[in-house]
């Protein structure tokens, strides 16, 4: 079988088994989308941070304080 790797770490099922597929093919399929949800994960995350400091930035220069950067 062919087990799938993210990040140079083996994939696990929730029993943390790890994951073992029986073609090529369909590990790759696998790895692809797995690798792809950490991309979109990770954009969403950025996004989330930026949002929450604009909004705090916002928060200071509306009670007068001063931002340095």
């Amino acid at each position: 079988g062919y087990q799938v790797m993210l990040d140079g770490r083996p994939m696990k099922t929730p029993a943390q088994n790890p994951v073992v597929l029986p073609t090529y093919p369909l590990a790759l399929a696998v790895a692809a989308e797995g690798e792809w949800q950490v991309r979109v994960l990770q954009r969403a995350f950025e996004r989330a941070s930026m949002i929450a400091c604009m909004h705090h930035a916002k928060s200071c220069v509306n009670q007068g304080w001063s931002i340095i950067v």
